[in-house]
């Protein structure tokens, strides 16, 4: 999941609809969820099941991504080196 924050390009993630998607996915036994919030250094303790990665550790292996909030971190991204498209 790419964003966790309440709008672009800050650090807040109080109130933030994203976090709460987090959340509810990681109540699911069989996901593994790679969390990618470029402006904290830390997940809060709700989303601790998840992994805060950052953007360069995307890999390959991952089946999906959910773009939740447009940081402008994210611009760079060529997701075609990322995603397979079949």
């Amino acid at each position: 999941m790419l964003g966790l924050a309440f709008k672009p390009n800050i650090d807040d993630l109080r109130e933030s609809p994203a976090v709460k998607i987090a959340e509810d996915m990681l109540q699911r036994s069989d996901i593994n969820l790679l969390l990618v919030e470029p402006n904290i250094k830390c997940l809060p303790s709700i989303l601790s099941k998840g992994d805060l990665v950052h953007i360069d550790d995307i890999s390959k292996d991952i089946d999906c991504i959910f773009i939740l909030v447009k940081h402008r971190d994210f611009n760079a991204i060529n997701f075609n080196n990322i995603i397979s498209f079949v």
